[in-house]
């Protein structure tokens, strides 16, 4: 197939179910930091071959259907903690919450490039997530505010919907945070989280059977006092591999890439 421009080349990637990995072949960093920001896949590419993921040098794993559960690459940190079931041994204590969503924003979801590879660089980032909160009728307020924060904090914008209409105090307190809150009948949620094409759920109580299908990704653990817990359901996992030599003679393209990449997912 061909393209008569990079965007269009990024919507024919964009407009395919799956998305595992993704290259891009260019000397021109704009070019580069464009499609960075833009290409929907898990791991990505540039001036090298999109095959042969190391583990912790290129945690692995895809977006859209080329990822199954919640998500966390193989080889990557998360990838253990998300394969069990986490709840708090006691009633989770949230003094200082967003002092610390803000610290583990700042470091367990910052990119980095553990390998630290002269040769090549493997840059691991987070890009905020289109993950909708659902508030289902025996929800606790106190659990809400946790989630509402945490999503404030890695993905502006996150939509609260609520099976019942929400307390007032709390819907404005929610938008002050600058998210969407609005209410919706579980059987018109059920209906429409399973047409969208690749919906993400941070669950709060019971939700309908219906919705747990192949389609919807969910997160249903109860609540606790881990920032790190439970900012990962509203972050992407998304791994740069990038060939940081031409000829053998250093790049200083790669630097600048490597900054380019911490931008766009922020």
């Amino acid at each position: 197939m061909t393209a008569p421009t990079l965007d269009a080349a990024i919507g024919v990637v964009n407009a395919v179910d799956y998305g595992l990995t993704s290259g891009l072949h260019s000397l021109d960093p704009a070019e580069i930091e464009h499609w960075l920001a833009r290409v929907d896949a898990g791991n990505l590419y540039i001036n090298r071959g999109i095959t042969g993921a190391i583990v912790r040098r290129q945690p692995f794993g895809g977006w859209k259907r080329s990822a199954v559960g919640p998500g966390a690459k193989a080889g990557g940190p998360h990838y253990v903690e998300r394969l069990t079931g986490w709840a708090p041994l006691t009633p989770s204590d949230l003094t200082g919450w967003d002092t610390l969503l803000a610290e583990a924003m700042a470091t367990d979801f910052a990119a980095t490039d553990e390998s630290g590879l002269a040769c090549e660089r493997n840059v691991l980032r987070y890009v905020p997530a289109l993950t909708e909160i659902r508030v289902g009728h025996d929800a606790a307020p106190g659990d809400v505010r946790a989630l509402a924060a945490a999503a404030a904090v890695a993905s502006p914008g996150t939509r609260v919907t609520f099976a019942g209409m929400p307390d007032a105090a709390l819907a404005e307190e929610l938008q002050s945070r600058g998210l969407v809150v609005t209410a919706e009948g579980d059987e018109e949620w059920a209906e429409r989280v399973t047409s969208e094409r690749f919906a993400r759920v941070r669950a709060l109580g019971e939700i309908p059977a219906k919705a747990r299908t192949a389609s919807v990704t969910i997160f249903d653990d109860p609540v606790t006092a881990s920032a790190r817990l439970e900012l990962f359901p509203f972050v992407r996992e998304q791994a740069i591999s990038m060939t940081a030599h031409r000829f053998g003679t250093p790049s200083p393209m790669a630097q600048a890439v490597e900054l380019a990449a911490a931008r766009s997912a922020s």
